[in-house]
């Protein structure tokens, strides 16, 4: 009788921990998410890129921590590398990769709630060339980025939302 009395005592002790343990787990999961959306609602994010992936390659590049994509409003702000091939070579750029600071024209953004993610897609061009962006941001602060452009074979990067501190 004791023995069933300790195992069943053990067994609501043990319960106990992992119920509290799923809880906080689930209040730092929201505790996140809210503050991704605080943060992509406010239009002024960062994305910080660890990876790129060259479109018709196998491998990956790993990528330094310099390298990310910013939006600020309606201006795109990108500093991010390029591995694959150029269909033409501009004469006036003096930089290799993505590399500016403009405007963006057409942005759309879409959350979607059953995915926990946001879709968002602008274009931007410059004095070399244009690009579309497909942008996706989980609410985990996971990123990925998906360029194309009108000289260069298209590449992704994956990466992760740069969140302030608070």
């Amino acid at each position: 009788m004791k023995t069933k009395f300790f195992l069943a005592m053990g067994l609501l002790v043990i319960a106990g921990i992992v119920c509290g343990q799923n809880e906080s787990r689930q209040n730092i999961e929201t505790e996140q998410e809210t503050k991704v959306k605080n943060t992509i609602d406010s239009g002024h994010f960062q994305m910080v890129m660890a990876f790129a992936q060259p479109m018709g390659m196998k491998y990956t590049f790993r990528l330094n921590f310099e390298y990310s994509l910013a939006l600020q409003g309606d201006s795109a702000i990108a500093n991010l590398p390029y591995y694959g091939i150029s269909y033409s070579i501009p004469l006036a750029n003096n930089e290799d990769g993505i590399k500016f600071s403009e405007p963006v024209k057409e942005k759309q953004m879409v959350f979607n709630e059953k995915k926990k993610r946001y879709t968002i897609k602008f274009n931007v061009r410059n004095s070399i060339d244009s690009y579309h962006f497909v942008v996706t941001i989980w609410l985990s602060g996971k990123a990925s980025i998906y360029v194309s452009s009108s000289n260069r074979q298209p590449i992704s990067f994956t990466g992760q939302l740069d969140l302030p501190e608070e």
